[in-house]
């Protein structure tokens, strides 16, 4: 109007509602933002289930697109509308998208993540522990993962609801294909099994990284922990690990098949629960053929293979001591002996074991090969208690050796005092004092030579760690003061003796004058009523031996005192020659008498056998009758013509006939009428029955008794006709068996 154009009538009215329509513009600007915003929070997933609803909107969007315009009466009824529709729309939305943040992806993130392994980088455990915990592990995250997973399918089950359930205002209630329900469960199913398939990876990458994971700090190689706790011990004949490099890996076989085998207890969706697991399908086989799943099951069945030769190159350091458990100590322990060694030999063969000993101490008490942790100690005990039986072989019969020297000098000088504290009585007790003093003075140079080695011998033992008790070295270091004590006493008793010489040489004196006439009257004795007496029978005569034999014996032991007295008080040494007579006789008489003795107490012996038992016994009468004769043979010519030699040369004799007869009569052919005989024909009886000499009351003596020597020849041809007899008898016997 200012410049003078005329305005048309449609643009005034435009004009005058432009606050109107700049109103209604910004409006449905928001409008169509809303929309986007609100269609761009659904989940691309989601939008195929979502797809009536969609449509729906759109629909409802239409008539703002078509047949709307500016100068519309409803815009403000379509705006709200759409505010409406949109809100209800996007409460759907929110609804879908919390339960699959909330409910689907939190879950199968959590599966994901989880491990069917508890690996700790710090800590090592023994076999058992491990398998147990591995165990106790995959058997609880098991029963969580297929919790999870239900849930899962029962959220996308909710979901599905919610989406159907969610109300249309033309159409009451969507409807939507079962296709694309199927591939909406199908789609988050699969992200299920990803999610198992991850955790089972993740947990098969985790034990396979723990048991052979190395670090590397400041450019340094380091190994991780070792995971077993692995014991090195000593199992004759060889050093073993307990529990053994295939324990060990079955123990890992065991947990990976476990870990494999949790997909068993997860069921696929779309089926009843309440059926048995065993007839429900699991996802156990879409697992069980993943090639990456079967390439890490494979590498982890020989994890601890490439360890094989470092753990037998390890456990053949051990066996450089195996010569501790595979020689025999005793044997070994007299080789040593029999080369005569001394102290020196003594000292060498103990340090070698000590320094044995200290060599295995210093063995370091664990060792790391790959994933195992050799825990030593158990191995060291043994070897260090095989080192130890060792020395104690040598130091044990060392010590004893030593021990039996000092008691036995100990008791030497404890024996010396006790004489040397004898009171002095008689002659005997001078000449056993003297006697004393003697030894001490033959001692007293041999004494440093007797202790100094036995103080040697302790000292080693103390050096070499062998435990001796106090009061043995108490008594080590008191020998050398108990010896003073013996050479004290034997000046104190000396100089007695000093003083009592001329009255016990008096006595002395006497008493052999005295001796001299008793030898005399005892030699008459002798020859008047002793065994040489002629017409004595030899069994007498061996009485009387024995008799005079005991009296001979206490003057010899006179004779030897006072023999000894006149030599200690420089006297002359008497003769007693009846004496020497006496034994000279003696000694002859016992090699008869006693020989006499044997032979006749000998065969009276055998004739207490009973005739049973004289076949199996007649080789050893033979024996011995034949040792008889050969000392008989064997005695001096000046007792042969003794009474008693005769006597004792008739009866081995007489034996040594008889035996031959009666190895004959012995023999199986002799039937009752063969005894019948020879009884006939010596005219003398034994106890018979039916089969022949009786085996209860039959005695060889009454078969010596037959006196069959007398009647040799007629005995020799009735035993040889009855072998003939058996002989004919046995061919007739064979000829009825043949007819």
């Amino acid at each position: 109007q200012r410049i003078g154009i005329e305005v048309p009538e449609s643009a005034k009215m435009v004009l005058l509602q432009e606050e109107k329509f700049k109103s209604y513009f910004n409006q449905l600007l928001f409008v169509l933002k809303e929309y986007d915003r609100v269609l761009g929070r659904v989940i691309p997933v989601i939008r195929p289930l979502l797809k009536p609803h969609l449509d729906d909107l759109d629909k409802k969007i239409q008539p703002g697109m078509l047949m709307l315009t500016w100068q519309s009466m409803n815009i403000d009824g379509y705006l709200h509308r759409m505010h409406t529709w949109l809100s209800k729309f996007e409460e759907l939305v929110n609804k879908i998208n919390d339960l699959i943040e909330n409910r689907v992806e939190s879950n199968l993130k959590a599966i994901s993540k989880t491990l069917l392994v508890d690996i700790q980088s710090d800590s090592t455990f023994t076999l058992e522990q491990f398998v147990n915990m591995q165990e106790k592990v995959t058997k609880r995250k098991t029963l969580m993962m297929d919790a999870k997973n239900l849930e899962v399918e029962r959220a996308v089950e909710d979901l599905i609801n919610v989406v159907l359930s969610f109300p249309m205002e033309d159409f009451g209630s969507a409807s939507i294909s079962e296709e694309t329900v199927q591939k909406l469960r199908d789609h988050y199913s699969r992200l299920m099994y990803l999610a198992i398939l991850n955790t089972t990876k993740n947990s098969f990458h985790t034990l396979k990284k723990r048991l052979t994971a190395r670090t590397s700090t400041g450019g340094v190689v380091q190994a991780d922990k070792p995971f077993f706790d692995v014991n090195v011990e000593l199992s004759l004949p060889n050093v073993t690990m307990n529990p053994s490099l295939e324990e060990i890996q079955a123990a890992i076989n065991r947990c990976a098949i476990n870990v494999l085998r949790c997909s068993k207890r997860i069921c696929q969706w779309g089926q009843d629960r309440e059926q048995d697991i065993a007839r429900l399908q699991t996802f156990h086989s879409l697992i069980a053929q993943d090639r990456e799943i079967v390439k890490v099951v494979l590498l982890l069945t020989g994890s601890v293979e490439g360890t094989k030769k470092q753990v037998h190159d390890y456990l053949l350091t051990f066996m450089g001591y195996e010569h501790l458990w595979k020689m025999d100590k005793q044997a070994e322990y007299k080789k040593f002996m029999a080369t005569e060694p001394d102290l020196e030999a003594f000292d060498n063969e103990l340090k070698k074991y000590v320094e044995m000993e200290a060599n295995i101490q210093s063995i370091p008490a664990v060792h790391n090969i790959g994933c195992m942790c050799l825990e030593t100690t158990p191995v060291k005990a043994s070897l260090r208690s095989e080192a130890i039986a060792w020395k104690s072989q040598y130091s044990k019969n060392l010590h004893s050796q030593a021990r039996d020297e000092m008691h036995s000098l100990q008791d030497m000088m404890k024996d010396t005092l006790q004489k040397l504290d004898r009171p002095l009585t008689d002659l005997d007790d001078v000449r056993d004092v003297m006697a004393v003093l003697k030894f001490i003075r033959e001692k007293e140079s041999q004494i440093d030579y007797m202790l100094v080695p036995i103080e040697e011998k302790y000292h080693l033992l103390s050096k070499n760690g062998v435990h001796v008790d106090k009061e043995e070295f108490d008594d080590l270091n008191h020998l050398r003061e108990s010896w003073k004590k013996v050479r004290s006493q034997a000046m104190v008793v000396s100089d007695k003796l000093g003083g009592l010489q001329a009255g016990f040489k008096s006595t002395l004196t006497e008493n052999v004058k005295v001796f001299v006439k008793d030898a005399s009257e005892f030699r008459d004795d002798f020859i008047a009523n002793g065994p040489m007496v002629q017409g004595v029978p030899p069994m007498d005569a061996a009485e009387r031996l024995t008799k005079y034999r005991r009296l001979f014996e206490e003057r010899q032991r006179k004779w030897d005192s006072y023999c000894e007295g006149e030599d200690l008080f420089g006297l002359p040494i008497t003769q007693y020659p009846e004496l020497e007579a006496c034994k000279k006789e003696l000694e002859l008489l016992d090699k008869l008498y006693g020989l006499y003795v044997n032979v006749v107490q000998t065969i009276k012996g055998y004739g207490d056998m009973m005739w049973s038992d004289v076949v199996a016994q007649i080789e050893t009468m033979t024996e011995t009758a034949t040792g008889f004769q050969a000392l008989c043979k064997r005695m001096p010519k000046q007792l042969r013509d003794w009474e008693a030699y005769g006597e004792l040369k008739k009866t081995i004799d007489e034996f040594f006939e008889v035996l031959p007869l009666l190895q004959q009569c012995s023999q199986k052919s002799m039937r009752p009428r063969h005894w019948e005989s020879i009884m006939q024909v010596t005219g003398k009886k034994i106890p018979m029955e039916e089969a022949g000499p009786s085996v209860e009351t039959c005695k060889l003596m009454h078969v010596l008794d037959l006196g069959m020597v007398a009647f040799a020849e007629d005995v020799e041809d009735i035993a040889g006709g009855s072998a003939k007899e058996l002989g004919i008898e046995t061919k007739l016997n064979q000829i009825i068996e043949a007819w």
